[in-house]
């Protein structure tokens, strides 16, 4: 599983494009950012290279929920409820409470790492197409590249 895509086929995730990949048993962490607007993200999935890409689940905690996670400023029963989820899509036991929190503590483990990952560089997007738009009640020309992730 390297490419997750919307109903619209548009890629939201790509795992070949990332900053960084660490095995913890059974779950593979990706450090990696969201397609759609180069947030960054940790990104699990299961470990087990037998898995058919069609059938993993990504477990995805983007930057901007980050901060739900933390013990003391998340928002109660956030992470319990969330990592039983995960567990149920990385085809772990949610009703395990020892397999929640693992999931819970690999996250935890791993957020500092997120809250310190660059944006997406731009070497790994490349240019697909100049655009250029004409006012024209003035005249003036704005130049915008358009660009794709590589």
């Amino acid at each position: 599983m390297n490419v997750l895509t919307n109903p619209n086929n548009f890629p939201l995730l790509d795992l070949r494009l990332n900053h960084g990949a660490f095995r913890t048993g059974e779950i593979t962490l990706f450090k990696t950012w969201l397609l759609t607007d180069g947030t960054p993200c940790l990104v699990l999935v299961p470990s087990n290279k037998t898995t058919h890409h069609e059938k993993v689940r990504p477990c995805v905690v983007p930057l901007d929920c980050a901060w739900k996670w933390d013990e003391q400023r998340g928002p109660k029963g956030y992470a319990e409820t969330e990592s039983g989820k995960f567990c149920a899509f990385l085809g772990l036991n949610p009703i395990n409470l020892r397999d929640r929190h693992r999931i819970q503590s690999v996250i935890r483990d791993w957020l500092g790492d997120l809250t310190a990952m660059p944006p997406m560089p731009d070497h790994l997007r490349r240019k697909v197409a100049d655009l250029f738009i004409t006012d024209h009640d003035t005249g003036k020309t704005t130049h915008k590249e358009v660009t794709d992730n590589a």
